[in-house]
């Protein structure tokens, strides 16, 4: 009888174990409650630059550069932030007229503002101290290009453009999802651009 008894007793306490875990209708107060979203830690690239292309723009170092020179001077780079799913787009447009730079200003911006999508959304202002005017629209929520840029300046004498705009590959649901590396870009265009030669 004894060899018996000790395997009855723990089948017996695992059956009221699993028989109070179960029944909730007794006591609500353990009723399970969801949490809030949580989001995976991101640990953005380190502020190191270095110059890309012939325009003198000082890409982060830890993205992929690709550069395409194309006529009259006009550069298109592009940075992969392969560990983020993000693009950088970036294209330079030197020796414009004031006229032409004017319309491709607000052609810019007018774009940008298509492409927030009406979303609510964030303008940053500069003038660095090379002297190039910067905007930066920022749309964190609902948005595939939740950084977008347009600054213009002078090189040899003559009006340039210098545009871009961040591609993450997928529509974020959440701002504080995306917010690192919102804060990322930003933070490489503003030193892109005060970094940007100006004569």
């Amino acid at each position: 009888m004894t060899r018996h008894f000790k395997p009855i007793v723990t089948l017996l306490f695992l059956a009221l174990l699993a028989w109070g875990c179960t029944d909730t209708s007794r006591n609500n107060d353990h009723a399970a409650i969801p949490l809030p979203p949580a989001y995976v830690r991101i640990e953005p690239f380190k502020a190191d630059y270095i110059s890309t292309g012939q325009s003198g723009f000082e890409a982060n170092r830890y993205a992929d550069a690709t550069v395409t020179q194309k006529e009259n001077g006009i550069e298109w780079i592009t940075l992969a932030y392969k560990q983020f799913g993000a693009t950088l787009h970036v294209s330079y447009h030197p020796g414009l007229s004031q006229e032409k730079a004017e319309e491709m200003w607000l052609n810019r911006i007018d774009r940008m503002r298509i492409n927030s999508g009406g979303r609510q959304s964030e303008i940053l202002t500069a003038d660095t101290p090379a002297g190039w005017n910067l905007s930066i629209l920022i749309t964190p929520q609902g948005s595939p290009t939740p950084v977008q840029f347009v600054a213009t300046g002078m090189r040899d004498g003559k009006p340039a453009i210098l545009t871009g705009g961040v591609n993450l590959g997928i529509t974020p649901a959440s701002a504080d999802s995306i917010s690192p590396v919102i804060r990322m870009f930003t933070r490489d265009i503003i030193h892109a651009v005060n970094a940007m030669p100006y004569d």
